[in-house]
C-alpha cells in the first residue's frame, strides 16, 4: 500500500547554514534598532528645528497622565460609580452611558481607546509635521465628548510651546465628560486650578444641536449653563449653526489680533467646530 504522508525534499547543509546566518544577522539588527531609531529621531528633531522634541513629547505624555489622575481622584471624591464594564482600566475618564446632558450615542471602544496619555505625544508630532513650531499661535475647537483627547491636545500645545486659542462646548455624547457635576468646563477648570494645564477656553458654548442644545429640555440647558458659569468662562450663545460658526471666527480673529494661526485642531464632533453637518460629512474622521 502506497504511503500518503508528505515527505519534504532533503535540504542541503549549505542552505541550512545560510538560514542560520540570516537568523543571527536579523536578531542583531533588531537588537540595534532602538539605538538607530533614537539617532533617527534626533536627526528628524534637528531638521524640524526642535532639538529637544523627544523630551517635549515625553513631557506632554506625562502631563496628560497627571491630568487623568487628577480627574480620576475628583470623580471618586464626587462619588461617581466607575464601572469595570465601561472603564476596565479604572481611569475615571469614561463617563456614564446616559445622563441629562448626553447629546448623542457614543462608541464605547473609541472612548476607551482615547484614554492613553501617549496620544499627547502623537498630537505633538502631528502638530510639528503640520509645520507648528514653538511660539506659533494655534486654534483649538473641542467638545466634552472626548475629554482624554482634549487633554492630549492641550498637553501637546503646552509642551511644544504653542499658543492656543480655545473654544469648547459643554455637552457630550455617551461615555465622555457627560456627568452633570463633572463636565468638560469642570475638568478644564480643575486642571488649570491645579496648575496641570496652563490654557483654558476663551468661550464655551452649550454644544449639541445648533451648538446651543436645541431640542434638549430647559432643565438640561440650565445644567449646561451652570457648568459654564462654574468654570468662570463666558458663554458663547447662538441661534443656529451659521451664527455659531460666525461667532467662532470672530472670536478666533480677535484673539489672534495681527497674527496668523498655524493650524486649526478639532476634537470631537462639535456642530459649529467642523462647519455644521455639511462640514462634518465632507471632512470625515481622522
Amino acid at each position: 500500500m502506497k504511503k500518503l504522508y508528505y515527505r519534504p525534499q532533503k535540504i542541503s547543509s549549505g542552505s541550512l547554514l545560510f538560514l542560520a546566518a540570516l537568523s543571527v544577522v536579523t536578531v542583531l539588527a533588531l537588537r540595534a534598532m532602538p539605538h538607530q531609531m533614537s539617532g533617527w529621531s534626533t536627526m528628524v528633531a534637528g531638521l524640524y528645528g526642535i532639538p529637544d522634541l523627544k523630551e517635549r513629547m515625553l513631557e506632554a505624555s506625562e502631563r496628560a497622565n497627571t491630568a487623568f489622575d487628577a480627574i480620576h481622584t475628583k470623580r471618586l471624591e464626587l462619588g461617581h460609580p466607575l464601572l469595570d464594564a465601561q472603564d476596565p482600566a479604572d481611569t475615571g475618564m469614561v463617563g456614564p452611558s446616559m445622563s441629562t446632558v448626553t447629546t448623542l450615542p457614543g462608541h464605547l471602544p473609541a472612548k476607551q481607546t482615547s484614554i492613553n496619555p501617549n496620544f499627547a505625544a502623537v498630537a505633538m508630532r502631528l502638530l510639528v509635521d503640520a509645520g507648528v513650531r514653538p511660539g506659533d499661535r494655534i486654534a483649538i475647537g473641542c467638545t466634552g465628548s472626548f475629554p482624554a483627547l482634549n487633554i492630549a491636545v492641550y498637553s501637546a500645545a503646552e509642551s511644544l510651546g504653542a499658543r492656543p486659542t480655545i473654544i469648547s462646548s459643554a455637552a457630550s455624547s455617551q461615555f465622555g465628560a457627560n456627568s452633570p457635576d463633572m463636565m468638560w468646563p469642570d475638568m478644564e477648570k480643575l486642571l488649570a486650578d491645579n496648575s496641570i494645564l496652563a490654557y483654558r477656553s476663551l468661550e464655551i458654548s452649550r454644544g449639541g444641536f445648533r451648538d446651543r442644545a436645541a431640542g434638549m429640555s430647559d432643565d438640561t440647558r440650565a445644567i449646561l449653563d451652570a457648568a459654564i458659569q462654574r468654570s468662570g468662562v463666558p458663554l458663547m450663545d447662538s441661534v443656529d449653526d451659521t451664527y455659531a460658526i460666525e461667532r467662532r471666527m470672530v472670536a478666533y480673529s480677535k484673539a489672534a489680533e495681527d497674527e496668523t494661526y498655524a493650524v486649526y485642531i478639532n476634537v470631537g464632533g462639535g456642530d459649529a467646530s467642523v462647519g455644521g453637518t455639511e462640514g462634518n460629512n465632507s471632512i470625515g474622521e481622522g
